[in-house]
């Protein structure tokens, strides 16, 4: 099976030559500023032609399932093996569970979270995106050991701003403020440094 993949501002890819070939008839016209002069789109669009062979077919649903428990198994045999990121992980995902309220925005994280890779970078990037509903989670010292664990937050706002749903579907965002006993756990987990 033939692909043909266009670098040009954003990645194209096409199934089909006629389609690649009105696309590009579509930037013909187009000119740009590079290398200190005026040019046509078309001497900086990038072509490949690639033949894909396909490996496996599946439906969306049993790949994402089969992924998901991938990465659960390999989640849990790092952690065993004494992995540090993954164990923090393990207990994150735990103590989130048990934490966290069954509604919209726990829906949704744990969505996220199933399939976040069990890398530093990826992981913090979930927590950082998540920190307003995380960090109104709960107040203990505990919890937010293992949040700076897995994310080196520096500091504590004085409020955050969250999204509320409600039974009929609607939602609406609230500055909830923090207390400052809160405060006080986040910076007592911060100085704990045996996580």
């Amino acid at each position: 099976m033939k692909k043909f993949i266009v670098y040009s501002d954003v990645v194209k890819i096409f199934n089909e030559e006629k389609d690649l070939v009105k696309y590009l008839a579509t930037q013909k016209s187009k000119r740009t500023w590079s290398g200190g002069k005026i040019v046509s789109k078309l001497d900086l669009i990038e072509i490949e032609t690639c033949e894909i062979e396909v490996l496996e077919e599946s439906i969306a649903s049993k790949y994402l399932e089969s992924y998901v428990e991938k990465q659960k198994r390999e989640t849990k045999l790092n952690s065993i093996f004494g992995d540090t990121l993954s164990q923090n992980f393990e207990k994150f995902k735990t103590m989130f569970l048990e934490l966290a309220k069954d509604d919209m925005n726990k829906r949704k994280f744990l969505t996220q979270l199933e399939i976040t890779p069990v890398e530093k970078k990826s992981i913090s990037k979930l927590i950082s995106g998540w920190v307003s509903y995380l960090f109104l989670l709960n107040d203990s010292v505990e919890w937010f050991k293992i949040l700076i664990a897995l994310h080196n937050f520096r500091k504590i706002n004085d409020s955050y701003v969250t999204e509320v749903f409600y039974s009929n579907g609607s939602s609406r965002y609230q500055n909830i403020k923090i207390s400052e006993s809160t405060k006080e756990n986040f910076y007592k987990a911060k100085s704990l440094n045996n996580f």
